[in-house]
């Protein structure tokens, strides 16, 4: 199983990679540099349990207890297979970041799991998107300062 999404990056970013894309043909160092950017927010998400500050649906009190057993205690985080998943391919043109996790979509997004669909599961956000596949404007801020400082570097 596999999804795509695409983001829409606002008119800002487009203007200054359009600007460094004059300079360069070749946009994979600036690429790089956002996909570790995006790989540390999707971390914080992680370790804070959050999305960008606001926190994820706390665990039912079953969950909790069979985590508990089983040593886990953090939300998402068993054995830390979706949190280490995360990654990114950065081209000349482009940067991909997900996950090969065949669960990851109904964590990012919500729905129904299980067998029947009888288990809801509550979103718990971890990418750098909200729920309409929108980069975030903090996301988009820090995107830009990397970009920005790689401008000023490059001219």
């Amino acid at each position: 199983m596999s999804f795509e999404i695409k983001v829409k990056l606002n008119g800002n970013i487009t203007e200054e990679l359009t600007k460094l894309q004059e300079k360069v043909q070749d946009l994979t160092p600036v690429m790089r540099q956002i996909g570790y950017t995006l790989i540390d927010i999707v971390e914080q998400n992680f370790e804070t349990e959050s999305f960008l500050g606001r926190p994820w649906k706390p665990l039912a009190e079953s969950t909790k207890r069979q985590k508990a057993k089983r040593g886990y205690e953090k939300i998402l985080q068993n054995r830390g297979t979706l949190a280490e998943s995360i990654d990114f391919v950065a081209t000349k043109d482009k940067l991909i970041l997900g996950t090969n996790v065949e669960y990851a979509a109904i964590h990012q997004f919500g729905g129904d799991a299980g067998k029947n669909h009888r288990a809801h599961i509550p979103a718990r956000p971890f990418l750098p998107i909200d729920e309409n596949a929108t980069m975030p404007k903090k996301i988009e801020d820090e995107i830009l300062e990397a970009v920005e400082f790689y401008v000023k570097k490059v001219i």
